[in-house]
């Protein structure tokens, strides 16, 4: 999606930040998200597409440069005016979202900025959202996501309570409840609940 005015703040599973008029958020299919505020002037244009025209699994914001920009705003032109052909002719499409999507891919290499490497509990409790986010349908025991993140049970538990203030299945059995009760995320039923009785589904599930 990229921001052509404004601004607009979005949590994605479970972590905020901004993206604002100038940069690209690469949204992976499997993640929670959730749209928080965003400036009266904002302006959108996001483009949708299955898993074969890419490889990354991760939400990533960059910046574009004024030609990559321009580049894009060309491109998106094409692709509309070819789509709005009868008959829809797939193959061509197919093609202009991969070269769209190659020029997004060379800006995330080269136009991101690295960001200082966080503390060792905050980057497993980042990973550790990301694979509720994918597996919590299938996996509902905090064993699954340790031995994915190569730790040992109780070790997992007392990082992400630290970390967030959770634990792990509290951050598990919330993915869960908010999907089965239709909620788009966990954030937004949180809300909810706690709006409905007073209590966060922690405080509740402790008396």
């Amino acid at each position: 999606m990229r921001v052509l005015e404004g601004n607009i703040r979005y949590r994605i599973n479970l972590l905020e930040s901004e993206v604002a008029q100038g940069q690209v958020i690469w949204i992976p299919d499997a993640a929670l998200v959730e749209f928080l505020s965003a400036s009266e002037d904002y302006r959108v244009q996001a483009i949708t597409f299955n898993d074969k025209h890419h490889g990354r699994d991760d939400a990533k914001v960059f910046t574009l440069s004024e030609a990559e920009w321009f580049q894009l705003d060309n491109m998106a032109s094409i692709i509309r005016s070819v789509a709005g052909n009868e008959p829809f002719p797939k193959e061509v499409v197919e093609d202009l979202i991969s070269a769209y999507l190659g020029i997004l891919e060379q800006s995330a290499v080269f136009h991101t900025a690295p960001l200082p490497l966080p503390a060792r509990k905050e980057q497993l409790f980042r990973q550790f959202i990301s694979l509720v986010g994918t597996h919590f349908r299938e996996h509902r025991d905090t064993a699954f996501y340790a031995r994915q993140l190569c730790l040992a049970s109780h070790y997992l538990s007392p990082l992400i309570r630290e970390a967030s203030g959770e634990s792990p299945s509290t951050w598990i059995t919330k993915a869960v409840i908010s999907e089965e009760l239709g909620f788009p995320n966990a954030p937004f039923f949180c809300r909810y609940f706690k709006r409905e009785t007073g209590l966060t589904p922690s405080e509740y599930r402790a008396r």
